[in-house]
């Protein structure tokens, strides 16, 4: 029943807000052109974005705090690289250098990876996120997996 109550509440509130914007953008139209739906739907829609957009990025879509009122129509990020961690080590490989770039999707690719690879017995010798933009020079980042003597390397860029 909270719930139920929560969304009544959350959905008369953003149905007021809707109201609210595209009024007063209409109002302050100079046309009959519908401004105000246009601008009503465009703040709606980049709203649900960024908000989508949070939560992935903290993974709360999926996982252990997954909601059965959430239907995903695309991939998670893990979903890609989960699977990789036991193949690589069931095929030799164990001890893995890991190199991605540092902005979400790339410490979520990595993490996963990282959690079943250990989880199936292999070794994580080292890790480097270099920065997503400006980075044009990768020598430094090659020597240090060269240096820690891997077997394999898992990257994401």
């Amino acid at each position: 029943m909270e719930r139920l109550l929560f969304l009544f509440a959350a959905g008369g509130v953003g149905t007021l807000a809707r109201y609210a914007v595209s009024t007063w953008v209409q109002r302050a139209a100079t046309t009959e052109f519908p401004w105000g739906i246009l601008v009503a739907n465009s703040i709606g829609s980049f709203a649900v974005g960024l908000l989508y957009t949070l939560a992935e990025e903290h993974n709360l879509l999926t996982g252990e705090r997954c909601s059965p009122w959430v239907l995903r129509t695309s991939f998670s990020n893990a979903q890609i690289t989960r699977g990789m961690g036991p193949w690589m080590v069931a095929r030799g490989y164990d001890s893995i250098y890991l190199i991605a770039a540092d902005y979400a999707a790339g410490h979520q690719m990595m993490d996963a990876f990282r959690e079943t690879y250990v989880a199936a017995g292999g070794t994580v010798v080292g890790e480097f996120f270099p920065p997503l933009r400006g980075t044009k020079d990768f020598g430094p980042f090659l020597a240090q997996i060269k240096a820690a003597g891997p077997s394999a390397v898992f990257a994401f860029f």
